[in-house]
Order: C-alpha cells, then structure tokens, then sequence
C-alpha cells in the first residue's frame, strides 16, 4: 500500500503548499533558463525539501515547460514521476556517507545525460558525510560539468562545512502554519472521498508541528484505524483515539493542580489519565503546550495567579522527564518523580494543598524510595501492574502504523526491512506483537536480540512504548513471491553468517 506522502507528493510547483518565496524564485529560474549549478535546500525534516528538489528536477528536464512548471505529460515528466528516470539520482547521504560513495558520483557526473537536459544529483542529509566526502564533494562543486545540477538537503546546515555552503544557492524551508497544514490535509482527505471536522484538523495540525509529513502521517493512521470510517467521515474523538490524546479538561487540571503544588491530586490526575490509555508522549507534549500558553499570557499580560517562577519549573522539569521517557522501563516513573520535584519546597519537602507541616517529612530522595518499592513489589502484582499498562496498544494501531514501522526499520538493516516487509501484524498481547511470516528463517531472524532491540526502539517512537515481536509461519501467507526455493541462497547465508550481516 502506497503512503499518502508518497501517493500524494506534489507533481509540479502549483502543487506545493507552502514555501511560497521558493517555489517562486526556482520557477522564475527555469523559465529564464538561469538554473544554478548546485543548490542547497535546509530546515526541518517534512517541509518538502525533497519534493521541491524533484519538481526542480522535473522542471529543468521538461520538454514544454511553461512558466517555469513541468507539464508532467511529456516523457521526462512521466517518467521522473514513475521512478525511472536515469539522469535522476538520488543519494541518502545518512547511508551513502564515505568517500567512496562520492568517488563513484564524481567518475559518473563527466558523462552526459541519457535522457534529460540535466544530469540532477539529490543528495538527502548531506551533513551526514564525513569529512574526507565532503571534500571530494567540493572539487566536483568547484568545477561542475554544465549539464550537472546538486541539490543538497540536509535539516542541519550548520554541520555542512562552509566552502560547500558558499558553492550552492541556499534556499531556509520553514515549517508550515496550521492554516497552510489545513489545507493540505483537506485536499488529501477530498481525493480520498473522507470528511474531516475543523476540530480533528487542528489537532492534527498541533500534533505535526509544522511538517508536512508528519501531518500526513498522523492522518494515514487515522485513515488506517479500526472502525474510523464507517461513514467516511473523521472527527476529533477518532483522532484522539488513534493519537492516544488526553482531555484538554484533564490537562489543564493537572497543570492547575501542579501550580498549586498539591501533589496528591496530582499523582490521583495522572493515575486517571495512565489508566485510560493515554500516550504519555503525548500527555507530556500536551502538557508542555498548555504550560507555553501560561507563560505566554503571564509574560505579555502578567495575569494568573501563579509565579513565573514555578511555570518555569514545571516546563523543565516535565522536558526532562520527556527526554527520559524512552530509556525507562516504568514509563510512568518520570512523570511521577517530575511531579514530586514539581510540588516540593526548595529543601526538597511536598507541599500539600493546605501546606500541612506533617507533609514536608517526605525528604529530596523521593525518587529513590519510590523506585525501591516498585521492585519490591510482588512479580504477580507487577506484572499485572505491566500487563495493564501495555494493553494500550492494540492490533489496530500496530495495522495503522506497519507501513511507518517497516520504513524505520530501514535505516538500521537492508535485510531486516525486507523481512518485516513480508511479515503481517495478527495481534497484540499484552506487550508483544504476534507476526506471521512466510518462512522460517524469517522468523528466526525477526525473533533475534539484534532485530527485537531494534523493533523495541521504533514502537517506542510510534507508540511510546517498547514491544517486542513473536512470528508464526504461515505458508498460505506467502504473497508475490512464485517459490520459495529463490530463498534458500538468502537462508543460507542467514544461517552461517548470523549477526555478521546486521
């Protein structure tokens, strides 16, 4: 199944929302025929940075250009469009990054196009070569042959050494506001034949922070969720559910309660809110947005009656605990320990409601004693205790979320990818996700340590926590592939090199 970023990616530059002052200087370009030698595209991943660079790329090589826009009809356009194009060639730096890579582009750039006008060179996180790359890098940037375009993207451009910097035209990708965001969303969900409330889109909008992809990919797990469209129509609780979202009532009373400094109402809030299946990801990121609203209003118009002094405490102490969040095995824990530093004096003793005296016994080791007692605790309480807490995730988030979950796992392993690629997401128990696979050495191979620590970390990112996978070879599951005997060089090589292929 094609993504909505890929199924939807803009074809020419009437199509690209945003980036207005860009797609109107590179437009002006080619129709004056005044197109630069290298180019470098910076600022944060999912503002189009990539599909700007192949409308670019589009528009150069196109037959009948008109107003600086591709056709898409003519035989570069489409085949541009279909992949195929030979002069376009595009180089993820983050796995391409050695000299060696950039020895090979420069032996190939002497050679004139096959196809096109242009030979267009995309390189993606360009600030991920190293050092010996970049400078071979430099020399063919120096003397370009005049049928070669670079455009580099890169969402960190103070890493990119400044002589390569100073050789291309630098184009600043800006996020998106909510309004540019809407409209996208809207467009997408029209060809889709869904409708969307005003009120889903804006929390989808809040959630994707100004990318363009991460709006896209929240609203494909909407799109992709259990039972969301059954009279095509999507509405703020469907994107609640599948986003794991708090109430904005439960938010605001937690942070309420948190400038009180009235700690049991607070660890009796966040209980409620865990035990309704919030992603706390999430919970922490609508907290620390409600908290920025506080201080902006207490900044611009002094009003609350809080100080900014603990609005500032409760906003570094929360981002702490978010940065934690991924490496704690009790997820909870850091919020809870994050409340208890919240709501204690600065001797380190809780507060109550009524700032009762008997309160402030409870000393600066808080987070320690709390701790000890959760490993003391029975292993059948904390297991259920566990049990409960990962029942969050259900089969129909892991379904909704499998594309996004292969593609992550590319990075980490070529072979790995292509495993889960074949694989098929049955169910979720307790924490564990139930795979059927084709084969058996694909099983062995999803099930070993390498694969589940990896497996671990991407559910992590998605769903806020870790899980870990069990396959079942399923023969009548074997899909597109003609015979598995096309295998047996791969299960060969599995066997006898092992974790040396990782």
């Amino acid at each position: 199944m094609q993504t909505l970023y890929r199924k939807y990616r803009p074809q020419d530059f009437k199509q690209i929302f945003g980036q207005v002052p860009i797609v109107k200087v590179l437009s002006k370009q080619v129709e004056d025929d005044k197109v630069g030698h290298a180019y470098m595209f910076a600022g944060p991943r999912g503002t189009g940075k990539t599909s700007v660079a192949r409308v670019l790329s589009k528009a150069v090589n196109c037959k009948r250009v008109s107003k600086g826009n591709p056709c898409k009809r003519c035989v570069s356009c489409k085949s541009i469009e279909q992949g195929r194009f030979l002069d376009l060639i595009e180089i993820d730096a983050a796995s391409n990054r050695g000299i060696d890579e950039i020895r090979r582009l420069r032996e190939r750039v002497n050679f004139s196009p096959s196809e096109g006008k242009y030979k267009v060179y995309i390189i993606d996180e360009v600030h991920m070569l190293t050092k010996d790359a970049f400078n071979a890098l430099l020399k063919t940037l120096e003397e370009p042959p005049a049928h070669i375009i670079f455009i580099l993207a890169t969402t960190e451009p103070d890493k990119v050494p400044t002589t390569i910097l100073s050789r291309c035209q630098r184009f600043n990708f800006n996020l998106v506001d909510e309004e540019t965001l809407s409209k996208r969303l809207e467009y997408i969900c029209k060809q889709e034949k869904v409708k969307i409330t005003n009120e889903a889109l804006l929390v989808i909008n809040k959630n994707a922070g100004g990318s363009f992809r991460d709006a896209e990919s929240i609203l494909e797990k909407v799109l992709g969720g259990m039972g969301v469209l059954k009279d095509r129509r999507i509405d703020l609780e469907d994107v609640k559910e599948i986003l794991g979202l708090a109430e904005d009532t439960e938010v605001k009373k937690f942070v309420q309660k948190l400038l009180k400094k009235d700690v049991h109402s607070c660890l009796k809030i966040f209980d409620k809110i865990v035990s309704s299946g919030v992603n706390l990801f999430q919970f922490l990121r609508q907290t620390l947005e409600y908290s920025r609203l506080l201080l902006i209003q207490k900044v611009s118009k002094a009003e609350g009656d809080f100080s900014l002094k603990d609005l500032l405490r409760i906003i570094t102490e929360l981002s702490e605990a978010e940065s934690k969040l991924k490496y704690t095995q009790v997820q909870r824990l850091p919020i809870e320990v994050a409340i208890v530093k919240i709501t204690s004096n600065e001797e380190g003793s809780v507060y109550t409601a009524h700032d009762n005296p008997r309160s402030q016994e409870v000393q600066k080791n808080i987070p320690r004693i709390v701790t000890r007692a959760i490993s003391r605790l029975p292993n059948k309480i904390r297991s259920s205790i566990k049990e409960k807490k990962e029942a969050r995730v259900k089969i129909g988030n892991v379904r909704a979320s499998w594309d996004e979950i292969v593609e992550k796992v590319r990075p980490y392993n070529h072979h790995l990818f292509a495993f889960y690629k074949k694989a098929q997401p049955v169910d979720v128990k307790g924490e564990c996700v139930l795979l059927n696979v084709p084969f058996k050495f694909h099983k062995q191979r999803i099930e070993s340590s390498a694969s589940q620590e990896i497996f671990s970390q991407i559910s992590k990112e998605i769903f806020g926590q870790g899980l870990s996978c069990l396959c079942e070879v399923k023969e009548e599951f074997i899909e597109g592939i003609d015979d598995e005997t096309s295998y047996e060089n791969s299960n060969i090589v599995v066997e006898v090199l092992g974790d040396m292929i990782e």
